[in-house]
């Protein structure tokens, strides 16, 4: 019997990867109004496009993903299914700002492409070929960091030679494992010296890379505060007045477009608060980190901490979000990130109106419905139910074979539904536009996702997931694919 693939999913996808097809021309609009409108927190103007051609080998499945520096800082991930025949695509990407391309198969490679770049990205037997067309002088600044790599140095501690054991093995941070963490750095500050010495390199590579090594390096020295297996174990002497120094660094605005930044800086509006937690509820560690970003640091770095905050916060603690969505709007002074914020509220706002026990659902206006609402207004057809999410491989493996499945039975009483269990609704909407078969009558959001009564009554724990309702009965809570065809298992974590 052929094995089916499915993805695992659980309330922690949400803070996993979002992996979109890699046709979203909506969402590459949407993200050059928002870069347009919203201005920069450093006062960019100039919005450029990074353009991708991607050659993929047939029968490869490839995973890539970057981080928005500007616009809605949002990640975006691409996990391309195994095609049949060698297959090339194409992917633009509007930025002010450099991107940082994440090749995350075994072994994971890093490249910085430069807005206006226009690459050519080929994989061949999980050998990556890069380079910029027209643009030779690229080619050095793109392959730095696998010629770091090479010399035994990464950005991640648990792939690097100086501090991969100390990652892996002790749950104390240790004097050892801080200074083995900065040497690393100077290290790699060292071969970027010579690196560019030995090559053509722009002074803007040069400085970004080097905001890129100094604060990985200061996110690097804050694993005892974020990773939770030193909870409770005593920092080494000197670390917590070595940190108070960093307070100094927080303060060139422009660095919000540098993600090593971004990452270092929510870590250490943690490490600053870390002491007034302790023995706290969730609810009030929150409140505490909203406070803490607007009493430590000037805007617009403690409006970007706000604005985070309430995106992470809005995918699993929708009531303090609600409670703080007012608030925000008065201490935050980006526009752009009070609309965003503002539009998630409003969408948690009408989800709290729902009735819990209900299969509740929502359309792509974010208006609530039902289930037992769509399967009424399929009066006597046969209705068969896709579950499904934009971050789900094997979901997007098999729309091919529901598309066909639908000409099949097309003038036949048999009506096909989508039902996304997506964390995001921009997430749902930007991957349903780019199925032609689903459209605002047959493509719904199941609230809560995972954790809905619905999702919660067919024990559904994978997708994949197919199901058959008759007369608002279910028929099958375990229907066949729309392809028969094997495949290989997936799980969340890849």
């Amino acid at each position: 019997m052929p094995v089916r693939e499915t993805c695992l999913f659980s309330r922690f996808n949400a803070d996993a990867y979002l992996i979109k097809t890699i046709y979203m021309r909506k969402r590459t609009i949407i993200l050059w109004l928002a870069c347009c409108f919203a201005g920069s927190v450093a006062g960019q103007t100039s919005i450029e496009r990074i353009h991708l051609d991607i050659a993929i080998p047939g029968g490869q499945t490839t995973y890539l993903s970057w981080h928005l520096n500007d616009g809605d800082f949002g990640t975006n991930e691409m996990r391309l299914p195994a095609f049949p025949k060698d297959t090339v695509l194409h992917r633009d990407i509007y930025t002010s700002y450099p991107v940082i391309l994440h090749y995350a198969n075994s072994p994971a490679r890093e490249y910085l492409l430069f807005p206006g770049d226009d690459i050519r990205f080929s994989i061949n037997n999980n050998i990556v070929s890069i380079k910029a067309a027209g643009n030779e002088r690229r080619s050095p600044e793109l392959g730095f960091f696998e010629a770091l790599r090479a010399e035994g140095q990464n950005l991640n501690m648990d792939d690097n030679k100086l501090t991969q054991a100390l990652f892996s093995k002790n749950n104390t941070y240790t004097k050892a494992f801080d200074d083995a963490i900065r040497l690393s750095a100077e290290r790699q500050m060292a071969f970027l010296e010579a690196y560019s010495k030995k090559y053509t390199v722009s002074d803007w590579f040069k400085a970004y890379v080097g905001q890129m090594i100094l604060y990985n390096c200061i996110e690097n020295r804050l694993v005892p505060i974020y990773n939770g297996r030193y909870e409770g174990h005593p920092l080494p002497a000197g670390y917590a007045d070595s940190m108070m120094v960093l307070q100094t660094k927080w303060r060139d605005t422009s660095l919000l477009h540098n993600q090593c930044y971004r990452f270092a800086l929510a870590h250490y509006n943690k490490f600053l608060y870390r002491d007034k937690v302790k023995n706290l509820q969730p609810e009030h560690r929150a409140d505490t980190a909203y406070r803490s970003a607007i009493e430590n640091f000037d805007k617009p770095i403690a409006d970007y901490l706000l604005y985070s905050l309430m995106q992470r916060l809005s995918l699993g603690r929708k009531s303090w979000v609600l409670q703080h969505a007012e608030a925000f709007s008065r201490d935050c002074s980006n526009s752009f990130f009070k609309s965003v914020i503002a539009g998630i509220a409003a969408d948690l706002a009408r989800e709290q109106k729902l009735d819990p026990q209900a299969f509740n659902l929502l359309n792509r206006d974010g208006q609530p419905t039902t289930l037992k609402d769509v399967l009424a207004a399929a009066g006597d057809s046969l209705v068969y139910i896709d579950f499904w999410a934009s971050w789900c491989g094997p979901c997007l493996r098999e729309m091919p074979g529901s598309v066909k499945l639908q000409e099949a039975f097309r003038g036949k009483k048999v009506r096909f539904v989508y039902l996304s269990i997506d964390a995001r609704k921009a997430d749902w909407m930007e991957s349903m536009s780019m199925q032609r078969q689903m459209n605002d009558t047959n493509s719904y959001l199941v609230v809560n996702g995972p954790e809905s009564a619905l999702a919660k009554s067919l024990n559904i724990a994978t997708i994949p997931r197919y199901a058959l309702y008759k007369n608002n009965r279910l028929v099958s809570a375990n229907a066949p694919v729309p392809a028969m065809r094997a495949s290989a298992p997936c799980s969340k974590n890849r």
